[in-house]
């Protein structure tokens, strides 16, 4: 399994845009600011792991994406990392529509079902 860390995947914003990926974990990768739910990995995608933080918001994963228990730093400010796993798992579902109306940010929030038909839309 190929593992990617603290990536910063800011320039993929398109349906499909980072292709195929298959048998990857990404650990506090910094995802794009997306409008709309968006499927960023092409058909095909699977074997995925994510872990947090920050949550993916309007990443719509492949099905058998697996979201780890998130990793946090208990040390002090320059010492040695000393990292935990809580108890609260990598969220794989938030998913909302932002819009812009009269110069006012709109943010209508969406279940998974709605964002994943939107997302095969795009």
């Amino acid at each position: 399994m190929q593992i990617i860390e603290g990536e910063r995947f800011f320039k993929y914003l398109d349906k499909g845009s980072m292709g195929v990926v298959t048998d990857t974990r990404f650990v506090r990768c910094f995802w794009p600011r997306l409008d709309r739910p968006t499927m960023l990995f092409a058909e095909g995608s699977s074997g995925l792991e994510v872990q947090g933080p920050p949550t993916p918001r309007n990443v719509v994963f492949p099905p058998d994406t697996v979201f780890l228990l998130i990793e946090i730093n208990d040390a002090q400010v320059g010492a040695p990392h000393r990292w935990r796993k809580t108890d609260i798992a990598t969220k794989p579902d938030s998913f909302f529509v932002r819009t812009t109306q009269d110069g006012e940010e709109l943010i209508e929030h969406l279940d998974a079902e709605t964002a994943i038909s939107l997302a095969r839309g795009n």
